[in-house]
């Protein structure tokens, strides 16, 4: 009975042990998941910030007119060519407010990293601790089967010796009925623990046991230090969040100013051989578009 129960209470062969809990932090560092994806957000943030101090780009062009035609103009000697220099000029502010927001933005994914790393091993010494706990259960569920069989094996003997009724005989039966199926579900949740410990570490090996105990300290009581609410992680990263949104309404406020386009060019007269400056000036009419719908969205971000 002893051997069938712990064949039933045999764990699979470990393939790479967990290392002590501050080094399997360490490692993770630069493996996990999570915390790469919150790299990854600084990095565009990073690649935003330095596109919002952009200046828009300058236009060549090159028109001819009346190069081909009936009468007068046949034959392209009245062609006029004009090659020509425009610039678009952000006015309102516009790139000021751009390069804020960028900052303010990046300060927000930096703040909001520092909040990700602290919940991240939060998260790991909780996942580490069921690992280890789940462990524990599946060895005391295989215990638990090693004493229902032994007690099963002297119940019948009893029964047999006429000291039991038959019926003492069916409730051990029932009690290792219900010990092996805790040891399933104990097996299951092993499985499970040890899983989700690896994927949240980034480990390439699955982790399947628990070399240095960490439950083994729990009972420990250490003086814990004083902590400024305001300049906890969680509270910092909503505070550079609401700043990004912020800068971000200014943003669109400056974008209801209309930008001016100014150009300046030389035009070739073929009739009559010479060479003429032109320049002009534009601009859009803000009838339609004021951006009052982003304006609005971004208050209510804010």
């Amino acid at each position: 009975a002893c051997a069938a129960a712990g064949a039933l209470c045999a764990a699979p062969a470990y393939a790479d042990p967990a290392p002590p809990f501050a080094e399997l932090l360490r490692r993770a560092q630069s493996a996990a998941p999570r915390l790469a994806e919150s790299r990854a957000d600084v990095a565009q943030s990073e690649g935003l910030a330095r596109q919002a101090r952009a200046r828009p780009n300058p236009t060549l062009s090159l028109n001819v007119e009346n190069f081909g035609g009936s009468g007068p103009f046949k034959g392209g000697d009245a062609a006029e060519s004009t090659a020509a220099f425009e610039q678009a000029l952000e006015l309102g502010g516009k790139r000021p407010a751009r390069i804020a927001a960028g900052r303010a933005e990046l300060e927000a994914a930096r703040a909001k990293a520092a909040q990700a790393q602290g919940d991240f091993a939060f998260d790991l010494a909780a996942a580490y601790a069921q690992a280890e706990a789940a462990d524990l259960r599946l060895k005391l569920a295989g215990d638990a089967i090693a004493l229902a069989e032994e007690d099963l094996r002297v119940t019948r003997a009893m029964v047999e010796a006429g000291k039991e009724a038959d019926l003492r005989s069916l409730q051990a039966q029932s009690v290792i009925e219900a010990a092996r199926a805790q040891l399933g579900e104990a097996r299951a949740e092993r499985a499970s623990a040890f899983a989700r410990l690896t994927a949240l570490a980034g480990s390439d090996l699955p982790i399947t046991s628990i070399a240095v105990s960490l439950l083994a300290h729990a009972d420990r009581m250490e003086p814990l230090p004083a902590v400024d609410p305001i300049a906890t992680p969680p509270y910092l990263a909503a505070q550079a969040e609401r700043e990004a949104a912020a800068r971000r309404v200014r943003v669109e406020q400056t974008r209801a100013a209309p930008d001016l386009s100014v150009s300046l060019g030389v035009r070739r007269l073929a009739g009559d051989d010479a060479t003429a400056l032109v320049a002009g000036v534009s601009a859009p009419f803000p009838i339609f578009d004021r951006n009052k719908g982003n304006i609005s969205a971004s208050q209510a971000a804010l």
